[in-house]
C-alpha cells in the first residue's frame, strides 16, 4: 500500500492556499512537512467518520484515542494544558505538567489567560485544574483524541451513510457484487504542467459490468446537508473535486491504468455528505461539469458556466502563482504586487 505522507509531490489542499496569498502557501507547506494534523473538532471529527467508513477498527485504534467527556477543565485551560502536551510530546520523555512552568507560561500568553495575575499564580492555576486532563493526553501518546460524545455520533453517522437508500450502496465495508470493486483511500500521482501532484480519494468503486469508476469524497457538516452548495463553493471543494478528476485520468497506478486500456471511463466524482447532528438523511452530490471546470480554470474561463457566480481562481492559476513565486523567489506579496516592480495596486 502507497503511503500518501511520504510521496514528495504538490497536493491540492496546499496549492490551494497560495490562491490566498504566498505566504499561506508558505505556512500550509510547513504543516504539510511536519505533518501537523488541524486539531480543531470539525476537522477531527470528519476524519472519524471517513476512518469508520473506510478502514477497519484496528486502524481507528492506532490514530485515535477515545477519552472521557468531563476532563474536568474548562475550554480554555484544556487549550493550554493541549499546547504544553504537543510542546511536550516531541521530546524523549514527557515530564508531568508541574515540571514545565515555562512552557505553561508561554500558553498562558499565547491564550491570554488571566493575563492581570501574578506569573506564578497562572501557572500554578493550570497545574491544579489541568493536571489530570493532562495525564489523559500522556495516555493517549500520539494518537488523536475524540471524545465519547464525539465518537458516539461519528458511529451513527456511519450507521446512517450505511442505511440510507441512496448513499448504502456507496458507503458499505464490503460489496457482495462480484462486479463492483471497492478501493479506499486511493492514492493518485500524475504529472501536470512540469509539476508532480498527488491526491489521496477517499474512495474509488469500479463498475465492472459498466465499465465504469467512480470516484467518491465523504463529507461532514454541521450546517444542513440541503446548503452543501454553499458549503461547496464557501469552501472551494470545486478545486478539490477538480483536481482529484484531474488526477484520476492521468493516474500512473498500473490499477487503473489497466482499466483504462480495456476501455473504463471515470464517472463525475460524487460527494456523499451527510450531517453531523442527523436533523436529515444523508444526501449525494454529483460534481457537475461546470464545476470541475470552475475548479481547473476559474469562472473567468470561457468553458464555465455563466450561471456560476462569484469571483475564483482554479487550479491553472494557482499553478500560474506557483511558478512566478518559485521563478522570481517571490513569497512576500501576491504577484500582482511585484509585476513590473510597480509594487502598488491601482483601485478601480
Amino acid at each position: 500500500m502507497i503511503d500518501y505522507q511520504t510521496i514528495s509531490a504538490l497536493n491540492q489542499s496546499t496549492l490551494k492556499q497560495i490562491l490566498i496569498s504566498p505566504q499561506a502557501y508558505i505556512k500550509a507547506k510547513e504543516r504539510q512537512l511536519a505533518r501537523v494534523e488541524s486539531t480543531e473538532q470539525h476537522f477531527v471529527f470528519g476524519s472519524v467518520v471517513d476512518m469508520l467508513l473506510t478502514e477497519s477498527k484496528e486502524d481507528f485504534d492506532r490514530k485515535y484515542a477515545v477519552i472521557p467527556d468531563d476532563t474536568g477543565v474548562s475550554e480554555t485551560v484544556s487549550k493550554i494544558v493541549q499546547g504544553v502536551y504537543d510542546f511536550a510530546k516531541v521530546l524523549p520523555i514527557i515530564l508531568d505538567l508541574d515540571q514545565q512552568s515555562t512552557t505553561i507560561l508561554e500558553c498562558c500568553n499565547f491564550e491570554n489567560y488571566q493575563a492581570k495575575w501574578k506569573d506564578e499564580t497562572r501557572v500554578n492555576k493550570i497545574i491544579d485544574q489541568g493536571s489530570k486532563y493532562f495525564d489523559i493526553l500522556k495516555k493517549s501518546g500520539t494518537k488523536s483524541i475524540i471524545t465519547e460524545t464525539e465518537y458516539a455520533k461519528a458511529v451513527n453517522c456511519v450507521m446512517a451513510l450505511r442505511s440510507d437508500k441512496h448513499t448504502s450502496k456507496y458507503c458499505q465495508k464490503k460489496s457482495s457484487n462480484p462486479d463492483i470493486e471497492i478501493i479506499n483511500k486511493h492514492v493518485v500521482v500524475f504529472e501536470h504542467r512540469g509539476l508532480e501532484f498527488k491526491g489521496e480519494l477517499d474512495r474509488v468503486i469500479v463498475d465492472h459490468k459498466e465499465k465504469v469508476i467512480i470516484p467518491i469524497d465523504f463529507k461532514t457538516t454541521s450546517k444542513s446537508v440541503l446548503n452543501f452548495e454553499n458549503s461547496f463553493w464557501f469552501y472551494r471543494y470545486d478545486f478539490q473535486a477538480a483536481v482529484y478528476s484531474l488526477g484520476l485520468s492521468l493516474d500512473k497506478s498500473e490499477r487503473l491504468q489497466k482499466y483504462y486500456q480495456d476501455g473504463y471511463s471515470i464517472k463525475p466524482i460524487l460527494y456523499i455528505v451527510v450531517e453531523t447532528f442527523l436533523n436529515n438523511p444523508p444526501m449525494v452530490f454529483e460534481i457537475s461539469k461546470s464545476a470541475i471546470d470552475v475548479g481547473l480554470y476559474g469562472n473567468i474561463h470561457p468553458k464555465t458556466d455563466p450561471k456560476i457566480k462569484g469571483n475564483h481562481e482554479g487550479f491553472q492559476q494557482a499553478i500560474d502563482r506557483f511558478k512566478y513565486a518559485t521563478d522570481n523567489d517571490a513569497w512576500d506579496y501576491n504577484r500582482e504586487y511585484h509585476i513590473k516592480g510597480k509594487h502598488s495596486i491601482t483601485l478601480l
